[in-house]
């Protein structure tokens, strides 16, 4: 788990680099909403040994923000569009 936290720290390193690149400015660049620092997001350890349950749950839920703040970024920067065959696509035409 900690290397993902690293592997998405780095991703928005990468982000907010391409931004300056880009001249997007401060307020419309990329900030993840929680701080990932080693094996915390927020204030909250991504460890469950010798970890309350509550706390390592929302060191989950913080990383699953901050992950879903990245993936708006993906989008809303590339030229990403979901294949037109998609599953959810197939599933809510049969309904």
């Amino acid at each position: 788990m900690t290397w993902f936290l690293t592997c998405l720290q780095d991703f928005a390193e990468f982000a907010i680099s391409l931004d300056k690149e880009n001249n997007v400015p401060p307020e419309k660049s990329l900030k993840l909403p929680y701080k990932i620092d080693g094996d915390k997001v927020g204030s909250h350890t991504i460890f469950l040994s010798f970890n309350k349950v509550e706390n390592w749950t929302k060191a989950l839920k913080y990383t699953l923000c901050n992950l879903k703040w990245v993936l708006y970024w993906f989008i809303g920067n590339t030229s990403f569009a979901p294949p037109s065959g998609s599953l959810c696509a197939a599933q809510s035409s049969k309904r």
